[in-house]
């Protein structure tokens, strides 16, 4: 393997886990957030009498 290869494969070696972590924890919850929003959430807000 050539030197500039591998310097290549260790770097994507390091750099992998912190895009695996920030897409789990900032890009999909970013995005379901966003998903939510585009709902009609109004039902969910009525107020009910726990009598009824």
């Amino acid at each position: 393997m050539s030197k500039s290869k591998s310097r290549n494969v260790f770097i994507a070696v390091c750099i992998s886990p912190a895009i695996i972590l920030f897409t789990i924890f900032m890009a999909l919850p970013t995005f379901e957030v966003f998903r939510m929003s585009l709902y009609n959430w109004a039902d969910f807000q009525k107020i009910r009498n726990l009598s009824d």
